[in-house]
């Protein structure tokens, strides 16, 4: 679960990325070295047998040099096959010594008891050396091996003073025993290991995972297979249902998804668009944001990430992790919101204003007509100027709310500049009713108004520019309609004016060309 069962489990955070690591270490395990050295070590016993014998050297005779040599060759062969994939003198000098150290003094010391030891001996000799290797510890593997293994080497000579077909009956009993019982020991620490390994890492993946996630679950595509691994309180289920993830999919949208976000969920997870996400690339990661309906019965916003288990060969495994937003996406929207209003008149701001009509006429695709409607209080500068900012920021106020209240919820309204405002109304029936909106608008604007505790009378000029007939785009909008408004206070102010009843063919740098 950026990735559970993945080389490494990213999940997103405030400021930074948690990472799990959720992959066993493994443990280094080369069976094929512990043949080599067993069959290595038990062909160099035969031939030394066969040599000693050609050469007929008394072994009670000779013990001390039989085992300095059979330790320095030991010792040799040990470097050798310890480092199969590197050359001897690669060693590490320390390592080394230490080495040559234990296992001649091993060798040595077995050796000179070699003339006491029969047959029987040898073979309780033998049990306790296993016994040995069953409860030595392996931390220092290679130093450990190689004493007893070497000290094994020295046990096995006294084996030969037996009879020859004796002595190769143990020393395979030797090889395949000795052998079973390291396997038995590397393959117990790699499965004890990877258990404390899992069960640290479980702990760790659900302390971090409680507080970001609501609920986990695995889907396998292939078997179009859903399973919950969480419940709402985070607790793992070790009776986890199976149910189809096809079903479970539908069941959510028609029930638990907001109508607006229906649309959205079902193509985004649907097993189909899955599948083509993550078939061929299993970095890919899908993330969705949607409203449900959560316990209280209100909609909440939630995120559901996808992620891709890795080595999962054809099949497409992945886990779903879904995250309670509520909060940070109500706080981004009030952001939103904060950065597109005017602060003073809790209109749209210019850039949000345009931005918002010119989406509107590239997007419209209902043929209806629209007008552009742009508002400039009548000397506004001398009531500033007479009254002060204040006075005239509450003359703002006001006036912000009678558009409100005169204009649909669907319409655009915003303030452009110092005492300029724009409404765009969508999708009017007709010119005339364009017209009797701005005559009662201009009524409300002559009524006398109250601003801080002083009555006071204003006035307005409105120029309007109706879409498709008096231009197409906001800049040709804006500049016609600001074409009527200078129109309407050159003729005195405190009126309206169509830019379409101006009779004028062109405008240029406020100037009527006739």
């Amino acid at each position: 679960m950026k990735e559970i069962i993945k080389d490494y489990f990213r999940v997103p955070n405030d400021d930074k990325d948690v990472i799990i690591r959720f992959e066993p270490e493994v443990v280094k395990f080369d069976l094929k070295r512990i043949f080599l050295l067993s069959i290595a070590y038990t062909a160099f016993l035969l031939a030394s047998r066969i040599l000693s014998m050609i050469a007929k050297i008394p072994t009670n005779r000779y013990e001390w040099f039989f085992s300095i040599a059979l330790a320095i060759w030991c010792v040799s062969f040990c470097f050798v096959i310890s480092n199969w994939y590197k050359a001897p003198w690669g060693i590490n000098a320390n390592k080394a010594c230490i080495r040559i150290f234990w296992s001649g003094f091993c060798a040595l010391g077995t050796g000179l008891s070699i003339s006491s030891i029969d047959y029987r001996h040898s073979l309780i000799y033998f049990v306790l050396h296993i016994a040995i290797l069953a409860f030595v510890p392996l931390g220092t593997t290679r130093i450990i091996l190689s004493l007893l293994l070497i000290s094994f080497i020295a046990q096995s000579a006294a084996i030969f003073k037996t009879t020859l077909p004796q002595s190769i009956e143990l020393l395979i009993g030797c090889f395949f025993l000795t052998t079973f019982v390291i396997f038995l020991r590397k393959l117990n620490l790699y499965l004890y290991k990877n258990q404390i390994f899992f069960s640290c890492n479980e702990r760790r993946f659900e302390t971090v995972l409680k507080d970001l996630y609501e609920k986990a679950f695995e889907v396998d595509l292939n078997r179009d297979k859903y399973i919950l691994l969480k419940d709402d309180m985070f607790r793992f289920k070790s009776d986890k249902k199976v149910d189809k993830y096809s079903t479970v999919v539908g069941n959510l949208a028609e029930n638990l998804i907001h109508p607006e976000d229906k649309d959205l969920f079902l193509n985004k997870v649907c097993p189909d668009n899955l599948r083509r996400l993550f078939a061929d690339n299993e970095d890919n990661m899908l993330n969705i944001e949607y409203r449900k309906i959560a316990n209280n019965g209100e909609y909440r916003w939630v995120s559901l990430t996808f992620l891709r288990a890795r080595n999962t060969g054809n099949d497409i495994i992945l886990f779903g992790l879904v995250k309670d937003i509520h909060k940070s996406k109500i706080r981004e929207e009030r952001l939103i919101r904060e950065a597109q209003i005017d602060h003073l008149t809790k209109l749209y701001n210019k850039i949000t204003t345009e931005r918002l009509i010119n989406d509107f006429l590239q997007n419209d695709r209902s043929g209806g007509n629209h007008a552009f409607i742009m508002i400039d209080i009548d000397n506004f500068k001398s009531i500033n100027d007479t009254y002060g900012h204040f006075y005239g920021d509450g003359i703002l106020t006001i006036i912000s709310e009678i558009l409100r209240k005169n204009f649909r919820l669907s319409d655009i309204i915003g303030r452009i500049g110092g005492d300029e405002l724009v409404v765009f109304m969508k999708n009017v029936h007709s010119v005339e009713y364009v017209y009797e909106k701005v005559n009662l608008l201009c009524g409300n604007f002559r009524k006398e108004m109250e601003v801080n505790g002083k009555p006071i009378k204003i006035t307005s000029s409105i120029g309007v520019a109706i879409c498709d007939i008096d231009g197409k785009t906001y800049d040709e909008l804006y500049r016609n309609a600001d074409a009527a408004l200078y129109e309407a206070k050159r003729l005195g102010k405190n009126r309206f004016m169509f830019y379409s009843d101006l009779g004028v063919k062109k405008y240029m740098n406020r100037k009527w060309i006739m």
